[in-house]
């Protein structure tokens, strides 16, 4: 299965290491691809303050923490992906943070499934037609 994963889901992770979704994030046990595009590495590093505050990690833990949680992911150059997966990409995410294109974009390249815990993307997606989302509790339940 082929997943595509949001900055909130890795930052939830990164806050709180012995949680169901690092467990996921972690295990090489389940037959999970993941995937991202490089705007989540970028999106960490904007918020390590925040992230480290939280986490109550020194910045050698946070590090640490990012090579591992990151380490499982395969990044994705927003470049390679098809124009008209961009195009659709974009216009699912009008009216929502139009930063999220490029996770919408990818899930669509893949044909995989976009999962976030930021409720207000995931319904406005699925009130537009887009059905490749999967919830964490979904997640939750099918790996764990």
């Amino acid at each position: 299965m082929k997943i595509v994963v949001d900055t909130n889901i890795v930052i939830s992770a990164m806050l709180k290491a012995n949680s169901p979704i690092s467990d996921v994030l972690l295990s090489p046990q389940f037959d999970i691809e993941l995937f991202s595009p490089y705007e989540l590495f970028l999106e960490i590093f904007k918020h390590k303050e925040k992230i480290q505050k939280y986490s109550k990690l020194s910045e050698t833990e946070l590090l640490e923490a990012v090579r591992i949680m990151l380490s499982n992911i395969s990044f994705v150059s927003v470049k390679t992906i098809d124009p008209a997966n961009a195009i659709k990409a974009k216009e699912l995410t009008q009216g929502i943070d139009i930063k999220d294109w490029t996770f919408v974009a990818l899930t669509l390249q893949t044909q995989g499934l976009l999962w976030t815990s930021d409720l207000k993307l995931f319904n406005h997606l699925e009130k537009n037609g887009f059905t490749n989302l999967i919830s964490t509790k979904d997640v939750i339940q099918k790996f764990l």
